[in-house]
């Protein structure tokens, strides 16, 4: 069980996600709190977020790309939709996102493998968001009452995890 946070003013629930990018050496695994988006298809990393990662943004042709260890990211291809519009993606392949569990007594590192997880251009301000590709592989549960929020692993449900004591 993996815990979260509710926050009730503007009805948001949020988890702390440490992201692992295999292309990367693991000292810069970086947290970042996601906002979790029922309405989100994929899982998208924010650019100030990307940045965090070690990711720079690099001018090409009027728009910026994201760029990891001189390589710039290949573009999705479709781009992400809603209210605001439509927002440029680029792709991140073969990437870990772990979650720490701390109920009781306790610990855990609970580990999902991503096949592609996005990268949002600059022009999104927001903050990172946790889509139904990822979310799927839980269960979603919301306690107002103690503001949490608790994701257990659906276990028989692929694709690649692992969790480990810590």
């Amino acid at each position: 069980m993996c815990k979260g946070i509710y926050d009730p003013i503007p009805c948001e629930l949020f988890i702390d996600i440490v992201i692992g990018i295999s292309s990367v050496a693991s000292k810069t695994a970086t947290t970042i709190r996601f906002l979790i988006d029922t309405g989100a298809r994929e899982t998208m990393i924010s650019a100030a977020d990307a940045t965090r990662l070690g990711f720079s943004f690099h001018d090409w042709r009027y728009w910026w790309q994201p760029v990891l260890n001189n390589t710039p990211l290949p573009r999705a291809k479709k781009d992400a939709s809603g209210v605001g519009g439509k927002l440029k993606l680029y792709e991140l392949e073969n990437t870990y996102i772990t979650i720490i569990s701390d109920t009781n007594a306790v610990k855990e590192r609970h580990t999902e493998h991503m096949d592609i997880v996005y990268v949002a251009s600059p022009e999104y301000e927001h903050e990172s968001l946790m889509g139904m590709d990822l979310l799927k592989r839980f269960k979603l549960l919301v306690d107002p009452s103690v503001l949490l929020v608790d994701l257990t692993r659906i276990e028989d449900l692929g694709p690649e995890y692992f969790v480990e004591n810590l």
